[in-house]
């Protein structure tokens, strides 16, 4: 018994001690990861959701996924815990609850829902309860990020960018233009952010751009031929790459890939290469200690769950 003990303990302090680097997305309804070069792909959970987003530890991801609920699918969020592979949900009501973001200190997450009509800015503990409504104003508001340096949070407000304090102070716009911009991803330093805009590039086109947080200066980092479009950015640990998902048309074909890209912009590279889906990656790197959270066998959960 003491022996199996001390075994458990050295398993245990391995998962929370070795860090490593990965990128995290979504293939199909699957999570799956990859290292920050590309490589095997590792299926983690099947069947699980979509649109993975880790928290500051590593240990826990929140995932969307579709709940059919009173004879129509409802968009609802899931915590799993990636260590023991439990799965509980987050947030379950009427509406659709989706893009959620990580609070700095790992005890909050941000969401958008439409569960008052249009969408708005909410917040929730990690282990469920009250919901802290953040926006209430009549145009949506959605893709919120919160910024890991504790800044604040950029989203969408209907075609704009917007930042705004956890507590709903202190709102201003940080794009004002004709151009379609969404999908705001924070730096790791919190002094620029990552965005998708169509138009800004050509008419049409989905293109990733960086935008400078204090001085408001915007330069493109993608180039997208048409029908192709780039959504999804995520920064790499140390804010030198930028992954991102691309979708790849042609007359006979489509096809989602995972690209990554230098920050400062440069040619793409295809990390997936697959004829699968593959979609909404989340960079995730050391910052301090984190679980190494092994692969195995990968747990499948219900494509859709049924509630009363």
């Amino acid at each position: 018994m003491v022996l199996l003990g001390i075994l458990w303990w050295v398993v245990l302090g391995s998962w929370w001690t070795q860090a490593q680097e990965w990128i995290y997305f979504s293939r199909s309804d699957d999570l799956v990861r990859m290292g920050p070069s590309g490589g095997p792909v590792q299926t983690l959970l099947r069947d699980v959701g979509i649109n993975p987003t880790l928290s500051p530890d590593g240990r826990y991801v929140v995932v969307e996924q579709i709940v059919e609920r009173n004879g129509r699918g409802d968009w609802d969020l899931f915590l799993i815990d990636l260590v023991s592979r439990g799965v509980v949900p987050l947030v379950q009501e009427a509406g659709d609850d989706i893009s959620p973001s990580w609070s700095p200190d790992g005890s909050w997450i941000v969401f958008a829902s439409n569960r008052a009509g249009n969408y708005d800015l909410y917040r929730v503990r990690r282990d469920g309860g009250e919901l802290v409504r953040i926006t209430f104003e009549p145009q949506h508001e959605e893709d919120p990020d919160w910024s890991p340096t504790g800044q604040g949070i950029v989203f969408r407000e209907g075609g704009d960018l917007a930042w705004i304090r956890e507590d709903g102070t202190g709102r201003r716009r940080l794009t004002a233009d004709p151009f379609a911009d969404r999908q705001p991803a924070w730096s790791p330093d919190g002094r620029r952010v990552a965005f998708v805009s169509v138009g800004r590039q050509e008419a049409g086109t989905a293109g990733i751009f960086v935008l400078d947080f204090l001085s408001g200066a915007i330069r493109r980092v993608t180039r997208v031929a048409l029908p192709g479009s780039d959504g999804h950015p995520s920064w790499s640990p140390d804010g030198n790459w930028i992954v991102f998902d691309r979708l790849l048309l042609d007359d006979l074909f489509a096809d989602v890939e995972i690209f990554r890209v230098p920050a400062n912009g440069g040619p793409p590279q295809n990390l997936t290469e697959s004829l699968e889906l593959e979609f909404h990656p989340f960079w995730f790197g050391p910052r301090g200690l984190r679980p190494t959270i092994p692969a195995g066998q990968p747990t499948t959960w219900g494509r859709v769950k049924v509630l009363p």
